[in-house]
């Protein structure tokens, strides 16, 4: 069997001298001089490249910007409709009018005017609704930047177009993706890219997940009756052990590379064991 490349890495020292941070690589250009933080390249060194992996392969997968910005429009369009809508089914229709006149005459039974009548119950789910949407309508304003540098690094880095990009596969991008990482190095780990990498790098948490799974550390198999043991995983509980694993103030991970310091600790471990055990627990009541 052929040997595996192999990645040759130089620690950079750091004013910190943090231990925990990833090995870097020192790259030399064709030129002879080396390509460090300060390169031109606005794609040089990228430092969540997790996280921008996944941008690059959501906005392939999602049909480029302009669907991706109508999608999150409408989402929030499509919030607003359902609570007017529900406010409106509430207040506004006379259901006694409605269902006991043989022949009623809808017009008749509608009363805008009823929404004045609202209690304070319904008023403070309503300002909640409004407190979610801007929240929401915050998200997406933020993304929106995001994306445009994501159709930026399209155009310039990949030299892929809007038009171009409906009728490219992945595998396509990937490619692409693989030869500019000699010209703009987006990886600071290693000098080259293969598939293998960028896949890990993109389901880096899910991965995490399903090892779990397989070893037994997460148990999502549960006894029903008359059909006996199956894996049954709701998305809400998927969502809260993304929350306490990876997203949440009590995640093992400090960052997108590294585990929080105590976490390494052999002394630590059934202490640590137990608190997420305990989390866990909680979160699966919540749920």
């Amino acid at each position: 069997m052929d040997k595996l490349p192999r990645s040759h890495y130089e620690r950079l020292q750091s004013d910190d001298d943090d231990e925990d941070l990833p090995p870097q690589v020192h790259i030399t250009a064709p030129g002879g001089e080396g390509i460090g933080r300060n390169s031109s390249s606005r794609w040089n060194h990228i430092e969540n490249l997790d996280d921008f992996f996944i941008r690059v392969y959501d906005y392939h997968q999602q049909n480029g910007f302009l669907c991706i910005l109508v999608k999150e429009c409408f989402e929030l369009a499509q919030y607003v409709f359902i609570v007017l809508f529900t406010t409106f089914l509430i207040f506004c229709v006379d259901y006694n009018k409605l269902f006991r006149d043989k022949d009623p005459v809808i017009i008749d039974c509608i009363n805008f005017n009823n929404v004045k009548n609202a209690n304070g119950v319904m008023i403070l789910f309503l300002l909640i609704a409004f407190l979610f949407w801007t929240i929401r309508a915050t998200k997406v304003f933020l993304y929106f930047f995001k994306l445009l540098e994501i159709k930026n690094f399209y155009r310039d880095a990949l030299n892929i177009s809007e038009d171009k990009l409906a009728s490219m596969q992945w595998k396509d991008v990937q490619e692409r993706l693989i030869v500019i990482q000699n010209e703009h190095q987006m990886c600071v780990h290693k000098a080259n890219l293969t598939e293998l990498d960028i896949y890990h790098r993109i389901l880096r948490w899910k991965n995490y997940l399903i090892a779990m799974q397989n070893k037994g550390v997460l148990s999502c198999t549960y006894t029903f009756p008359i059909i006996g043991k199956r894996a049954f995983l709701t998305e809400g509980m998927k969502y809260n052990l993304n929350l306490l694993l990876f997203w949440g103030p009590d995640s093992p991970f400090l960052d997108s590379w590294k585990l929080k310091p105590e976490y390494k600790l052999s002394s630590e471990r059934l202490r640590l064991a137990k608190r997420s055990g305990k989390d866990v627990a909680l979160k699966c009541l919540l749920v």
